[in-house]
């Protein structure tokens, strides 16, 4: 797994600064301690100059140059896209994801989720999108990034690993671990589902997974929901099994998984864990997509989160025990 140094502006970025609508900052010159930036709907981004001087150099580069560009009359580009243009040469990059109340106010969380459909259309596009994932189902996960309710991301098909894989702890920054399962849909879903004995005409197969997330981004704390989501939730690989005998909601809930590494147990979680009830955690994760606009489907994987909270990777060989049916083996090596 080979990462990209440097960074480079898109092209159409690139192409913006020779352009003669290049314009000087609103608000006055370079000494100026903010800059405003109006939003068709009313609201205003606050971009705070003393923050992005002390991040970090390359992320630091890229904010200045879409100051310049948002600050201009350039209509073309809304304050979403240049984000997503950020935070997808930053994911390219496997440089930090920028922490976005260091740059600006007024950000929520649908914002984000725009970001990060933004984001996973230009790594990926809807052709490379195997499926999405819901992370923050529990309840420390949910205080730690300040969130209300679960958040999903998407799941790119370079990212899906299968048979006994090796990963390196070099190629990232906090590789964490998750064991969990994973619903792979055999007809699409347009409607927003009411009760959990619907989903018995959508789910083709059940399949375990172990859940890989690279939470990188520019300082260790005061990460918020809204950085996770528009980073589309650090997502960085599932590793995907084969499909449990049975498709029944209770024998679901009382699967067990225990994740060991050098023959040792490190976790153990229920997939009851997860929001009480697959069924509830899967419908949850189906109406929130729809919401944002997502397309479900035949052949879509929906994995509904880690059955525990996620452990922090170190050398070893892993093997995640889900009892009474099979086992996921993977090595992480420096």
């Amino acid at each position: 797994m080979s990462g990209t140094s440097g960074w480079c502006l898109p092209e159409e970025t690139s192409s913006r600064l020779e352009s003669p609508r290049f314009a000087p900052l609103h608000g006055g010159d370079a000494s100026s301690s903010s800059v405003r930036r109006g939003r068709p709907d009313g609201r205003i981004f606050l971009f705070r100059r003393s923050a992005i001087t002390r991040s970090g150099p390359k992320l630091r580069a890229i904010a200045f140059v879409y100051l310049s560009l948002i600050s201009g009359a350039v209509p073309a580009w809304s304050t979403l896209d240049d984000w997503a243009a950020v935070v997808a040469i930053q994911i390219k990059s496997r440089q930090p994801l920028p922490i976005f109340s260091n740059y600006v106010a007024g950000l929520n969380l649908n914002d984000a989720y725009e970001i990060q459909k933004r984001v996973v259309q230009r790594l990926a596009g809807q052709d490379s999108l195997a499926g999405f994932i819901a992370t923050l189902t529990r309840p420390m996960g949910q205080v730690e990034f300040n969130a209300r309710e679960p958040v999903t991301g998407g799941i790119l098909k370079a990212g899906l690993l299968q048979g006994d894989p090796a990963l390196r702890l070099r190629d990232f920054s906090h590789l964490t671990i998750a064991p969990g399962i994973g619903f792979i849909l055999k007809n699409r879903i347009t409607r927003p589902l009411t009760e959990r004995t619907q989903l018995g005409a959508f789910i083709g197969a059940v399949v375990p997974v172990v859940n890989f997330a690279d939470v990188h981004f520019e300082r260790a704390t005061g990460i918020s929901a809204t950085d996770l989501v528009a980073g589309n939730v650090a997502f960085a690989h599932v590793l995907v099994g084969p499909p449990l005998p049975t498709l029944d909601p209770t024998s679901i809930n009382a699967l067990l998984v225990e994740l060991f590494c050098d023959n040792k147990v490190v976790d153990r979680g229920r997939a009851v864990n997860v929001m009480g009830d697959q069924r509830i955690a899967l419908m949850w994760l189906v109406n929130k997509l729809l919401q944002q606009g997502w397309d479900l489907p035949a052949g879509t994987l929906l994995v509904t989160g880690g059955f525990s909270d996620p452990v922090i990777a170190r050398h070893g060989e892993y093997r995640a025990k889900f009892w009474d049916t099979t086992d996921l083996r993977f090595s992480v090596g420096y």
